[in-house]
């Protein structure tokens, strides 16, 4: 087709065979980013929104970005086998995380573990490939740990209550991407 406008000839072609490249491509579903700590709330003592550091002699607590990599560990936890969820935390994380969380495991607690000097933090574990957790995971994060991903997490960790704890526990009530 051909235009003349103001002196100026103008082409266009016209095709009624064209589609535009982003209706052709397969669109992925978006993953929800959304968390809350609600489904945790019989077991917290208090919530704490600021960011993570030791808020009792034997706990800390807060909202901390906390980068590793994903390992997935066979273990027994109270005479059954499983498969057991990490963060390998690195050295990038806040100290005062890996602190608390280090002298957690030093004074006996086995939640999380130190392997090769590394503090492995539980994010729940692995039934039939899904993540299963105490926290409440958000998709995104859910998507990427499953798939054994080098990630960047948000943790909200409140203080708990009481002693003993299932073997999908995690001391974070949520983990977001």
């Amino acid at each position: 087709m051909a235009i003349l406008i103001g002196g100026y000839f103008l082409m266009k072609n016209v095709s009624t065979n064209v589609v535009p490249p982003e209706e052709n491509e397969p669109t992925q579903p978006t993953l929800s980013n959304e968390v809350s700590c609600e489904a945790s709330e019989a077991s917290i003592r208090e919530r704490v929104t600021e960011p993570y550091s030791q808020v009792t002699e034997s706990a800390g607590a807060g909202r901390a970005e906390v980068q590793g990599t994903i390992v997935i560990q066979e273990q027994e936890l109270w005479d059954t086998q499983a498969m057991v969820v990490y963060l390998r935390v690195a050295s990038a994380t806040p100290q005062a995380f890996i602190d608390s969380n280090r002298e957690r495991v030093e004074r006996g607690n086995t939640v999380n573990r130190i392997e090769e000097g590394a503090l492995l933090y539980k994010l729940g574990t692995l039934e039939n490939g899904a993540l299963v957790s105490t926290a409440d995971v958000s998709e995104r994060a859910r998507a990427a740990i499953e798939e054994g991903n080098t990630v960047t997490l948000q943790l909200e960790v409140p203080l708990h209550q009481g002693s003993g704890a299932p073997p999908h526990f995690s001391y974070a009530c949520t983990i977001a991407l």
